[in-house]
């Protein structure tokens, strides 16, 4: 009895193709997914990344401008409940080619970015913006303001200036010291033509403690201006 010839078994001829389907589909819910995930951290903040420099002339300055009031108008309307990562933000509202290298350094560890009940909170220490107990702003406060000039310029939204102090010192004199210094970066807006009516004002002395907690307390960081940017309907 002869034995029974064993089949050879090879792969069909269209194998290729369950391969590339396979391939595709693994390819599609990986774009899904990234989809699903689309928010301030996925999607703008690449965008934020995308830093554009001062060349080309004055158009591809305009455009530039544009773009940055573009995003955070974007930010605005859907505001996240965690800023993470703080760099992009802070890149997007203070470009590096606005302050001098020599400054960048200190600028970084004296400005916070937050998000506020009412939109998004930019904080910025004394240390950059005025000298010991003074309401007159530095060299270098100018050229950070400069930068946000340009934003609030091109918003719709209001925004509101708070000046804030440590707990050292007389309450009284702690006020008015807030107030003088909010009023000055006002001062500065309204010099820079930025619509006084987008404006309030407040002065809280030492009253809205930031860093009280947790054994954090960073009085430079108490000694502060806050501009609230608040968020605008979606």
């Amino acid at each position: 009895m002869s034995a029974k010839r064993k089949k050879s078994k090879s792969p069909p001829k269209d194998g290729w193709l369950v391969t590339f389907s396979d391939l595709m589909t693994l390819l599609l819910t990986f774009f899904v997914l990234l989809l699903s995930m689309s928010s301030l951290e996925v999607q703008k903040i690449m965008e934020i990344s995308l830093k554009v420099k001062h060349k080309g002339g004055l158009g591809a300055a305009r455009a530039r401008i544009a773009h940055r009031v573009e995003l955070v108008a974007d930010v605005l309307r859907d505001v996240p409940e965690t800023i993470e990562p703080i760099e992009l933000l802070r890149d997007l509202f203070f470009p590096d080619d606005y302050l001098p290298d020599d400054f960048r350094q200190e600028f970084v560890k004296n400005v916070k970015i937050y998000k506020h009940q009412e939109g998004i909170s930019i904080i910025l220490s004394d240390n950059i913006l005025f000298e010991a107990g003074k309401s007159t702003l530095t060299i270098n406060a100018t050229r950070a303001l400069r930068a946000l000039v340009e934003i609030l310029q091109g918003l719709t939204t209001t925004y509101n200036i708070s000046g804030h102090t440590d707990i050292s010192g007389d309450p009284i004199s702690n006020y008015l010291l807030s107030g003088e210094r909010a009023l000055t970066v006002l001062e500065y807006f309204l010099k820079n033509h930025v619509e006084e009516q987008r404006f309030s004002v407040s002065a809280y002395g030492s009253d809205r403690g930031l860093t009280y907690t947790k054994g954090e307390y960073n009085p430079a960081m108490e000694r502060r201006i806050e501009i609230l940017l608040r968020a605008t309907p979606s």
